[in-house]
């Protein structure tokens, strides 16, 4: 959903005729918050989009390992004032938000499932479930890991990396240092904790995962046994979580083989062009920069 808006409001902004078409009944923003670094920040501000005051801005990323031993510490008011951009983390809902302020409703077109696209030269057709079509100069596949439109473009499918996520925003108030972000490191998985404005912090743990992965009835005594005594904030978040909080989870990680540019009339952005593992959430950064390249 962000991605597919972001590109429609850069090229209304530009002058063309765009329309969104959506497989969902409504245009939602999937859980949990994201990281905006200085590069899709800039994208943000090119776009017009206000951000003043969404989520929590960050100052450092602390990396250490499952003991409390320090491993790194990423500065990131440094990358601020350098790239002139701020770092923050945002509830996708906020960051949707913003995204749709301004930008017209009726160039959405909601339950729009694609099914075939016809790229012959001549511009492109795209064949919905429901029979109805539509016709375009240009097509821009901006749906997702297993993009329908990237299968046109005879780009290879995902493939599993052998992790997934476990993820969320959970509310905890009196977050103890809100402009420093967690990721800790152990032997058999990594977590992370990022405040993302007023008591909001967003935890993932990253754990082995393969296609024949059985989910256990209770994963929140899963995680627990991972993660206990990482530390006293792993273990306040712990026990504030229950098996409802984990229901969305988990997300296995893909990445895609990067094709070419497209094909003919079509081309891909976003995570049907490069889905990648979360790591640092780059992903929903370099969609942004899909946007304005």
């Amino acid at each position: 959903g962000l991605t597919r808006i972001s590109v429609a409001r850069g090229l209304l902004r530009d002058g063309h005729d765009v329309a969104v078409f959506d497989q969902r009944p409504n245009v939602t923003a999937g859980g949990g918050a994201v990281p905006i670094w200085s590069n899709g920040a800039t994208v943000l501000d090119q776009l017009d989009v206000d951000m003043t005051g969404a989520g929590q801005p960050l100052s450092a990323v602390r990396v250490m390992t499952s003991t409390g031993r320090p491993l790194a510490t990423m500065d990131l008011d440094a990358m601020v004032n350098r790239l002139g951009a701020s770092i923050r983390m945002v509830p996708r809902r906020i960051l949707l938000e913003r995204l749709l302020k301004g930008f017209p409703a009726d160039r959405i077109r909601r339950n729009s499932r694609a099914t075939r696209v016809v790229n012959d030269g001549n511009g492109v057709r795209v064949d919905f479930e429901d029979g109805s079509s539509a016709d375009g100069d240009v097509l821009i596949g901006a749906d997702g890991l297993h993009s329908v439109v990237r299968g046109v473009v005879g780009a290879p499918a995902a493939k599993p990396t052998g992790w997934c996520s476990w993820q969320g925003l959970v509310t905890l108030p009196g977050i103890p240092d809100p402009r420093v972000a967690t990721m800790m490191i152990g032997e058999h998985g990594n977590l992370g904790l990022w405040p993302a404005g007023g008591s909001d912090l967003q935890w993932w743990v990253d754990l082995p995962w393969s296609p024949d992965f059985v989910r256990p009835q209770r994963p929140i005594e899963m995680i627990r046994s991972h993660f206990a005594g990482w530390s006293g904030l792993v273990d306040e978040v712990l026990a504030t979580l229950t098996d409802d909080d984990l229901a969305p989870s988990p997300f296995p990680h893909f990445r895609h083989p990067i094709p070419g540019a497209g094909a003919g009339a079509v081309t891909l952005l976003g995570d049907a062009a490069h889905t990648m593992p979360p790591t640092l959430s780059q992903g929903t950064n370099h969609a942004l920069l899909d946007t304005m390249v």
